[in-house]
């Protein structure tokens, strides 16, 4: 076969690609152009594939932005709902959520704000899939979020006259006032000043000069109880830990 035709042979064929960076270069065109703005020939441009390639793979765009989203709650999301299974202390690990949520939202090498947020807030009338996939993600997080607050209440740290449900309701909330904050501002303080303030309303907290000295910034380091951990210190706020239960 002569050089003309070996090289048509090579254009013929589709081009290899890994999934997960085809996923994660569709994930940063939605996310920084949302949904609805973002065209399949930005698509085919920033994946490097051909438009039936694309399709072969992936499926449209729905079908696409469908798994760019589970990629997104995979690669991002699942890390920030993680702290609250890493520390035993819930209110360490609820606010260790939202301290990875926050540096999450302002970190600048990825684009503002928080997919699932920026989906909801774009397309509020989105296809029914989309829609309930974001909300999936967000019923996941309230879910997560109920679970360490009512062991928390169970094991006497939280008074017991305090509603679980509608505290979980509050953080992720807070989580998703964060998110559109990050989108519209790029002082990353503010997003910090949310979830600094959020967490002043814990019911049954230590007293309110250690949650304050704590807070601000007033211890540099705390042991956590959760796995043996350090918390890593941080400059702007720490956390602090339960009150001991009633009689202990």
């Amino acid at each position: 076969m002569d050089k003309k035709g070996k090289s048509a042979l090579r254009r013929g064929r589709p081009r290899e690609f890994e999934p997960d960076e085809a996923l994660d270069a569709a994930m940063r065109v939605f996310w920084t152009r949302g949904y609805e703005a973002t065209t399949m020939a930005e698509l085919v441009e920033s994946l490097g594939l051909n438009r039936a390639s694309l399709y072969g793979a992936f499926g449209d765009k729905e079908e696409l932005f469908l798994k760019v989203l589970e990629r997104y709650g995979e690669k991002f999301s699942s890390r920030q709902i993680s702290a609250l299974a890493e520390y035993d202390d819930a209110f360490e690990a609820v606010w260790r959520f939202l301290e990875r949520t926050a540096e999450h939202l302002t970190d600048t090498r990825l684009p503002r704000g928080c997919l699932f947020a920026n989906t909801i807030i774009e397309s509020p009338n989105g296809s029914a899939p989309i829609t309930r996939v974001v909300a999936a993600g967000v019923s996941g997080l309230e879910a997560a979020l109920y679970e360490v607050l009512r062991r928390a209440q169970a094991a006497g740290y939280i008074s017991p006259d305090a509603d679980m449900r509608a505290l979980a309701r509050f953080f992720a909330g807070v989580a998703q006032g964060m998110a559109l904050m990050a989108k519209v501002t790029a002082d990353p303080s503010l997003v910090f000043d949310i979830a600094r303030t959020a967490m002043r309303a814990w019911p049954h907290s230590p007293s309110a000069a250690d949650a304050e000295m704590r807070l601000a910034g007033g211890i540099d380091q705390v042991e956590s109880r959760g796995k043996g951990k350090k918390a890593p210190a941080r400059a702007a706020v720490s956390g602090c830990h339960q009150t001991r239960p009633r009689g202990v």
